[in-house]
């Protein structure tokens, strides 16, 4: 006995102690409910009888002991079939347990006579199964192995059609608590297919009106073909739903564009979307549709609101530049080759702003050269490594924490510009992961420390590690192989003229630049 079985086992035996099952759909109807759902997914030829009486349980069914064929009700067979759409002489054999073919041979034989199967007030059991149909959106509902419910509508007006061991009831009228049930789903006015219509569209807002949009872009083809079968018109019938205005399932509600802006809230709350980005432009063109301006649909939407400050902006880009080219210069030279992005970035930032680029150098003290004037002045590399070795003069314990951390990046960055941004295992000449430009056209890459900060147990041993000589240049894929693969742990070594980083199980990987990790290692 699976698990499923074992509760529903368990609830029928708190229920019937006596294990006799007896009206179980009246007496719990949401557990009647979980039984049906669980034969019809799991056992679909196993009636609810059959399948309780498995559990060991007797149950109590009921018998047809009315006679359907004796007492047909033609006048409102002929009623439903002919104003109810759900209704066919399909689902009239189905209601009465009988085949299509004799459904409709009785249909033939007479027009009027017979029994009248209609009702006007309801009984208890009738209500509660009203209830639960539309709580469970239910059009046809059998349950007791010889009852089944019919719940639709048309026009003009509900119908419910109930079928037991000795009736058939069928009601036309309903009192006002009932009607208003069904009306809150719309079940007073909707068969089926106008449920299923319904409910392929979705209430969204535009411009701070509810409207409705398609959830898929078949459906409305596939309701525009059942208006043509019928001679409706499309829009017509999709008010007569109560979907009205509809909107193209393209078109951005409010809701995907509050989504869309989320992202440019920044830390104080404020909305600031980049100027001349595809978000601005959009949120343009659509509060102009709407006869509002961005800043108007940005606050209906429930965002603060403030303009950009442009020429704060350049100021911060124009000081980030000033930063950028004083870290690549030497005494008062700076070496900016045209084909880096760096200087595409820059070139182009100046041009915006009217100003050139010798304007620019003036302004924050600096000459450029080019790369044969600047070898020949200073040599790039031995520049840099002096500035490394200036840089770490001073002793740890004699800066504050705050100064370490600055005096830290700084070294990175002239580490990084030491070796141009290139990863020194992968090498200059043919990389295995090409160099990642950012939009300022500085590149990306990582430094790593060889022998980690976290192992260092004095503030002697911090000193040495914190160091440029215990630091490689590496591109985002290496940093993370030499701290992951097989546990990481690759030290500095040298084989003969070669430098590598060994690990611990002793795979090498060789260096293919190096400039400033001194040979004094021991050889393995």
């Amino acid at each position: 006995m699976d698990r499923d079985s074992q509760i529903i086992r368990d609830r029928l035996t708190y229920l019937y102690p006596n294990k006799i099952v007896q009206a179980l759909s009246l007496k719990d109807r949401p557990f009647y409910s979980v039984i049906y759902g669980y034969l019809k997914e799991k056992y679909p030829e196993v009636s609810i009888g059959e399948y309780i009486r498995s559990l060991g349980f007797e149950y109590i069914g009921k018998t047809t002991s009315y006679n359907v064929l004796g007492e047909f009700d033609f006048r409102s067979m002929h009623y439903l079939i002919g104003h109810y759409e759900d209704i066919n002489q399909t689902v009239i054999a189905q209601l009465l347990g009988i085949s299509r073919q004799r459904v409709s041979q009785r249909l033939n034989e007479a027009t009027q006579g017979g029994r009248d199967w209609r009702v006007s007030l309801f009984t208890d059991e009738e209500r509660i199964i009203v209830k639960s149909m539309v709580d469970e959106e239910l059009f046809v509902f059998e349950y007791d192995d010889n009852s089944i419910a019919i719940l639709t509508a048309a026009q003009i007006g509900p119908v419910f059609i109930l079928r037991n061991t000795d009736s058939i009831r069928i009601h036309f009228d309903f009192d006002l608590e009932t009607l208003q049930l069904l009306a809150s789903k719309n079940r007073d006015r909707f068969s089926e297919v106008n449920y299923v219509h319904s409910h392929t569209f979705e209430k969204v807002n535009v411009g701070g009106q509810m409207v409705f949009r398609e959830k898929s872009g078949k459906s409305s083809l596939n309701i525009k073909q059942y208006c043509s079968a019928r001679g409706l018109d499309y829009g017509e019938y999709l008010r007569n739903l109560g979907i009205h205005p509809t909107i193209d399932g393209r078109v951005l509600t409010d809701e995907d564009w509050f989504d869309r802006l989320l992202p440019y809230v920044e830390s104080d709350g404020v909305l600031r979307v980049p100027h001349q980005s595809g978000v601005q432009s959009g949120l343009a063109r659509r509060a102009k549709v709407l006869g509002m301006s961005g800043q108007e649909y940005a606050e209906m939407l429930g965002f603060q609101w403030r303009q950009r400050d442009f020429a704060s902006e350049h100021e911060k880009r124009m000081l980030r530049y000033e930063r950028l080219v004083k870290e690549q210069s030497f005494e008062g030279f700076v070496y900016l080759p045209s084909e880096e992005g760096l200087y595409r970035s820059l070139y182009s930032f100046l041009r915006g702003r009217n100003e050139t680029l010798h304007i620019f150098l003036e302004r924050i003290g600096l000459e450029r050269l080019d790369k044969d004037e600047y070898q020949s002045r200073f040599g790039i590399t031995g520049a840099i490594l002096d500035k490394l070795k200036e840089l770490q003069s001073t002793p740890q314990y004699e800066i504050n924490p705050t100064a370490r951390i600055m005096r830290n990046k700084k070294m990175v960055t002239l580490l990084k510009k030491l070796y141009d941004y290139h990863c020194q295992i992968c090498g200059m000449d043919n990389p295995l992961v090409p160099r990642i430009e950012k939009d300022d056209g500085t590149y990306y890459c990582e430094v790593h420390h060889v022998t980690p900060l976290g192992t260092a147990e004095a503030a002697s041993d911090i000193e040495t590690l914190d160091h440029y000589s215990n630091a490689i240049c590496l591109c985002s894929f290496h940093h993370s192989y030499v701290h992951y693969h097989q546990g990481g742990a690759f030290q500095i070594s040298l084989d003969g003229n070669q430098i590598f980083l060994l690990s611990t199980l002793g795979e090498k990987l060789p260096i293919q630049i190096n400039k400033h990790i001194s040979f004094h290692i021991k050889e393995n």
